[in-house]
């Protein structure tokens, strides 16, 4: 018998009901406390999907499969101009060449600011100079609330 707070799952029997109404064979393990009780933001949800999607695209020799990762790009990104994305993509491989991680924690500060929701991890200047170049080349095509948000930012930042 597992007891885990007010829960006790007993071995072949239900702990909890299934959200379709069946039943389940086996025994719930653990039911561990949940430290994020908000609403998932796009930015988190764009993260989880950047894992996964680094994981498919992983090669045995520990490089990644470009084109993979570029229609995961595409489709994630597809409120900015192609000139920026196509910018931002080159800037992403060249980084998961150096270190996945870094690369990885990077393109999700960016998602953050793409979806209006940055959440305040700090870039070094370079890349906000970096981004600002980005804005800059498909600045023309880029939707004026967006635009703003993003150049606020890199003006916030002192890389303007």
């Amino acid at each position: 018998m597992l007891r885990r707070g007010n829960l006790t799952a007993v071995p072949g029997s239900t702990a909890l009901p299934s959200p379709d109404g069946l039943k389940s064979r086996g025994v719930v393990a653990e039911i561990l406390p949940c430290r994020y009780y908000g609403r998932m933001q796009a930015s988190d949800k764009f993260r989880t999907d950047l894992d996964t999607a680094l994981a498919r695209a992983a090669k045995p020799d520990g490089s990644v499969a470009s084109v993979d990762l570029e229609f995961f790009f595409k489709r994630s990104f597809t409120m900015i101009p192609a000139e920026t994305r196509d910018d931002i993509f080159a800037s992403f491989l060249d980084r998961t060449s150096r270190d996945r991680e870094k690369a990885a924690e990077w393109l999700g500060t960016l998602a953050s600011i793409f979806f209006m929701d940055y959440d305040e991890t700090p870039l070094p200047i370079e890349d906000w100079t970096e981004l600002r170049e980005a804005v800059n080349l498909g600045a023309g095509d880029f939707d004026l609330e967006l635009l703003s948000y993003v150049m606020g930012l890199v003006l916030d930042n002192h890389a303007l």
